[in-house]
């Protein structure tokens, strides 16, 4: 189930069934992702900047954000890196289709499944840890 938030122009969205807990919401925006507080987003205690460059280190797509008030279009790029016996590790602005037909941006890292174990496909949840290393 995914929960939205909302501030000003900037929609937050919340799909817990996809966190794997690394916590970088939380280190990249300590006033905004309260995990002990209800309700844990509050996005009115900081800037629209620090929120979305929280949100873009979230690894497994479970936060995500729609800017409204964005003009243009930022161009499609990425690095991307194979780990070793990990996932696909993915950096930069990236518009996805999943296979369900969803759309959802994504911005910094992102990692994707190569093992493909994850119950949060495409993206690695660290499941890949408890299964044959693969290359």
């Amino acid at each position: 189930m995914e929960k939205t938030y909302i501030k000003d122009d900037l929609t937050i969205k919340w799909n817990a069934s996809k966190c794997i807990h690394a916590a970088e919401c939380v280190k990249g925006a300590r006033k905004v992702f309260k995990p002990k507080d209800k309700p844990w987003v509050q996005p009115e205690n900081d800037s629209k900047e620090v929120i979305k460059s929280a949100i873009d280190k979230c690894p497994s797509g479970a936060l995500s954000y729609v800017d409204a008030s964005a003009n243009k279009k930022k161009n499609v790029g990425f690095e991307a890196a194979v780990m070793k016996n990990g996932p696909l590790r993915v950096k930069g602005h990236m518009d996805l289709t999943l296979h369900d037909g969803s759309k959802m941006q994504k911005d910094g890292f992102t990692a994707f499944c190569r093992c493909g174990q994850s119950s949060n496909q495409p993206f690695c949840d660290g499941t890949h840890k408890s299964v044959e290393p693969f290359e």
